[in-house]
């Protein structure tokens, strides 16, 4: 045991020779000064503490990049979700008579609802421009109507009155976009008619 503590003791003040003081009389002994420990273990004292917090900030700055990329992701994405709410509006950004979404991804069985936030407007499905065994569909103007899709594929619509002004829409149901040829063929009026053009090429 003797052995040990004096192997033990040279190693210790060897290993920190600035920070411990020779020992004086049992009853005068001097307190030790704080630790400094080595360069050469720890680097400088506070090297730790700034290592955390060079941690944090980074944490933090690569989390407020996560936020932002998500929510611009967000907003140049298609809606995909359960139910869809779309706006019908007399006035929309830039644009006056539109749908707030033109463009929304939903699940076989999901519904859309479109909300007459401004009067004067419906939904109409196109003839031509849903899939194979459903019917027809045609709202009535200045009310809140909703539809539940069934059938996989793409729908087209537009409002009855708007639709040469550019008040059209696309819902793709399943993912399924094996009518898109078809929907390709449907005759758009005036404003309308680049619209479904640049929305149906990105597809």
């Amino acid at each position: 045991m003797i052995g040990i503590f004096v192997k033990f003791v040279p190693f210790q003040f060897k290993l920190f020779p600035n920070n411990v003081r020779k020992f004086g009389a049992p009853g005068n002994r001097t307190p030790l000064k704080k630790m400094n420990y080595p360069r050469e273990f720890f680097g400088r004292r506070d090297n730790l503490e700034n290592k955390i917090n060079k941690f944090f900030k980074y944490f933090k700055v690569m989390f407020k990049i996560f936020l932002k990329l998500t929510f611009i992701i967000f907003l140049i994405s298609p809606a995909h979700s359960a139910d869809i709410t779309i706006d019908m509006l007399n006035k929309f950004e830039r644009e006056i008579n539109v749908y707030s979404k033109k463009l929304v991804y939903v699940d076989v069985g999901d519904t859309v609802f479109w909300k007459s936030v401004n009067p004067g407007h419906n939904v109409e499905f196109i003839k031509g421009g849903t899939p194979e065994g459903v019917e027809k569909f045609k709202s009535s103007y200045s009310k809140d109507t909703s539809y539940t899709f069934k059938i996989p594929g793409i729908y087209a619509y537009w409002c009855t009155p708007h639709k040469s002004i550019g008040m059209i829409g696309f819902v793709i149901v399943g993912n399924d976009k094996s009518n898109l040829d078809t929907i390709k063929k449907i005759k758009f009026y005036g404003k309308s008619k680049k619209i479904a053009e640049n929305i149906l090429s990105s597809l």
